[in-house]
């Protein structure tokens, strides 16, 4: 409850930024006294591996500040943890998590003494992290292997530095807004500070906002599992509604031997204990079998749950687990139990047994009605969540990204940073290593890019003064063919162009929208794009606008030649009939240039795939509920509609002999059954329609409330029950009128 996300967040949009300024994260530490401390994680993970040698084990590592553990509020599992002096003296080592120790290297005992690598630098283990310890700005759908010590010890910055969001731990007694006001005092101080902006360059209105851990890690997550929640007690409730039928059913048809057991003494009570008895044990019998069926499929179901869940669920053995199972199915087994057993317990004995003696027993089942009433508006509404999962899912799919991705790999490779190198030293060996994987057996072409637009990370900001900012990308000649982009208007870059940094640019077609509304592409080719306070450029070509997943919405993208100004790395990306082997790769690198920190690839349509997985995971999940619901509906309907014809032949046979047609009664059956289907189909569509809130969020391309959609769901529905009353309508239609007349 005292942790908390320090973020810089765009005022009048309520976006947060990956990135600070770190002069605020000094003062905060600082000067702020309702913060107790402060420290720094890494968003991205690094590569590391257990030995120099090629085919070593990899590890995934984020990097933290020493006082990380003291913030959280943990201690280490084993060893110790990371002090203030190791980030004076700059030692490099390592935290693992408990499931790294365990799962990827064996649990085994001298791990203290294990040496990870990084390039040609070694990395001391010196303690192993709780169990279930999550880093604080983790990516949680990734796997992560533990922390490697940053020596930011946050006592100074200069004013360019950036910063990532540090966690924030609140002085006890002190709240979320009083610390919020402090660091508006700093962030205030600190504006006054700075250089006023060129001439026509608009300023992004930010403040500072404390966001809590929990909504950071989670919460996204909070009303998907509601929704999950939702959707699995509508099974459960139209479950109820099935076995409160059935029972109901059985019920009737035991009214003489009730009847009997009264009349020989028995209270109601114990008629109500004896029906609510064989509720319980049915339901318990079926949740045991259901958590059978969960053992046997449960490595089955965490394929298929999206990762942050597989990452986080309970198993299945813990007793949370099995006690909440056993409990709702009792719930369930009173809530269907107790009308049926109240009923049974007020039967009439004399009339029971005299129409029992007399054979004349007929009527309607009591209750039957309202209960189909119930399951049909409760399946309407599954069945709803069903078709626009699955609709919105189809449509993710068929979503232009903007290029191919069929044969698309991002080729990650580093070398170890040296803030002493010049710019021109610090790019060759990038600029090296894209002509190596040029040359690469089966590569068509190859680019590289500093930040790639396809991995969801941001570029550099243009367009101030716009009512939407852009991301500016700088690429090297090869780029847009490696993408397979589509090029509108114009050419890409050549080498000339990258060689001899010439101001040229190229636009996306959102970015021409942008910075020329109305503006053709090729009226675009050759016009010269200025931004106040840099060098005119030359916009050489148009081209598609680019998603970095189905679901997500491109920007206005600029793109420009590699510069050396300010040059950190390059990121590649290579398109070829296969894979760039990364031994290959790691070995060409170290014999031609230098040794690499990191190189790994990518399979982009492996990569694109794998992001629709939550969305493939809902549309499973409403399906297999609207497929329950389906079967659910059809079966108490037809269990019903079975029964009342049964009740019912006496006057099934007295209709025949009177000069009725079997078109007549089937008539007659299907319209007595439908009539209450068609009620809780109104319910339900109406409910559908006003829970579409709360579905919206997750669809895309989709209007949770299109009344095409829910018309079609509707007759589904219909059709179904349709389908479950034909046949007990075709069983009263073939009644031998002689039979049933002579029985009476």
């Amino acid at each position: 409850d005292r942790l908390y996300l320090m973020q810089e967040v765009n005022r009048e949009t309520g976006q947060a930024f990956g990135t600070l300024p770190a002069e605020w994260v000094v003062g905060a530490k600082a000067h702020v006294s309702g913060i107790a401390d402060l420290s720094l994680g890494d968003l991205f993970s690094s590569g590391f591996s257990t030995s120099r040698e090629a085919g070593s084990l990899p590890l995934s590592l984020t990097s933290a500040t020493f006082n990380v553990l003291s913030v959280c509020g943990s201690a280490p599992a084993m060893g110790r943890g990371f002090v203030e002096d190791d980030a004076r003296q700059k030692r490099r080592l390592i935290l693992l998590s408990y499931e790294a120790w365990q799962q990827r290297l064996a649990g085994r005992s001298d791990v203290l003494s294990v040496q990870l690598w990084q390039a040609n630098q070694s990395f001391d283990v010196v303690g192993i992290l709780p169990k279930g310890f999550i880093p604080p700005g983790a990516r949680l759908i990734a796997r992560w292997d533990g922390l490697v010590l940053n020596d930011e010890l946050m006592q100074s910055a200069i004013p360019s530095d950036r910063s990532s969001p540090p966690l924030v731990l609140l002085a006890p007694g002190r709240t979320k807004e009083s610390v919020e006001a402090a660091l508006g005092l700093i962030v205030d101080a600190w504006r006054r500070q700075q250089p006023p902006p060129s001439p026509g360059q608009r300023v992004v209105p930010t403040d500072v906002k404390l966001i809590r851990m929990r909504d950071v890690f989670f919460g996204y997550y909070r009303p998907y599992l509601w929704l999950v929640v939702g959707a699995a007690s509508l099974v459960l409730l139209m479950a109820c509604a099935n076995l409160g039928s059935l029972l109901a059913v059985r019920g009737r048809s035991r009214e003489h031997q009730a009847a009997v057991r009264v009349s020989l003494g028995a209270s109601p009570w114990r008629l109500i204990r004896s029906a609510l008895a064989e509720s319980l044990v049915l339901s318990f019998l079926g949740a045991m079998a259901g958590l059978v069926v969960l053992a046997w499929s449960t490595q089955a179901l965490r394929a298929v749950l999206p990762p942050v869940f597989s990452n986080y669920v309970a198993p299945l053995y813990d007793l949370r687990v099995a006690g909440f199972s056993l409990l709702a199915a009792m719930a369930c087994a009173m809530f269907a139990g107790v009308a049926p057993a109240i009923r049974a317990s007020r039967v009439d004995v004399i009339a029971t047994l005299q129409s029992a003696t007399q054979r004349t027993g007929a009527g309607r089942l009591r209750g039957g009605a309202s209960l189909l009433a119930v399951e049909a508006a409760i399946g309407v509404m599954l069945v709803a969540g069903a078709a626009m999962t699955a609709r919105s899912l189809v449509g993710l799919m068929r979503t232009d990204v903007g290029f191919e991705p069929a044969g698309l790999y991002s080729v990650n490779v580093t070398f170890p940073w040296n803030a002493q190198e010049d710019v021109v030293t610090r790019m060759k060996p990038y600029t090296e290593t894209l002509e190596i994987i040029r040359n690469l057996s089966g590569m068509r072409a190859a680019g590289g890019a500093d930040i790639l637009p396809i991995t969801g990370a941001r570029g550099d900001l243009f367009g101030a003064g716009f009512e939407r900012r852009g991301q500016r990308w700088q690429v090297t000649d090869g780029f847009f063919e490696a993408m397979a982009m589509r090029v509108i208007a114009g050419r890409t870059f050549s080498a000339v162009d990258v060689n001899t940094h010439q101001s040229v640019a190229i636009l996306s077609e959102q970015g021409l929208h942008l910075v020329w509304p109305g503006t053709t592409p090729r009226e675009a080719v050759d016009r010269v794009l200025a931004f106040p306070g840099e060098a005119p450029r030359r916009v050489v070509g148009i081209v598609s606008d680019v998603r970095d997943g189905y679901a997500a919405m491109p920007d206005p993208s600029l793109y420009v030649p590699v510069e050396a100004k300010d040059f950190r790395r390059l990121m590649f990306v290579a398109r070829g009939s296969v894979a760039p082997s990364v031994s290959v790769l790691r070995d060409r690198i170290r014999r031609e240039i230098a040794e690499p920190t990191t190189v790994s690839v990518g399979d982009e349509a492996a990569g694109l795939n794998g992001r629709l997985r939550d969305d493939r995971f809902r549309a499973a999940l409403f399906g297999t509920f609207g497929i329950l619901s389906l079967a659910l509906a059809a079966l108490g309907l037809y269990a019903v509609a079975s029964f009342e014809v049964s009740l019912r032949r006496r006057e099934m046979g007295v209709r025949l002999a009177l000069g009725a047609t079997s078109i007549q009664l089937s008539r007659l059956v299907i319209r007595d059954a439908i009539r209450p289907v068609l009620l809780g189909i109104g319910i339900g569509l109406v409910a559908s329609y006003w829970a579409a809130q709360f579905l919206q969020a997750f669809l895309h391309h989709v209007d949770a409330r299109d009344p095409g959609t829910l018309a079609i769901v509707g007759l589904v529905l219909l059709s179904t029950a349709l389908l479950a009353a034909w046949i007990p309508a075709r069983r009263a239609a073939r009644t031998d009128p002689a039979s049933v007349l002579r029985a009476q």
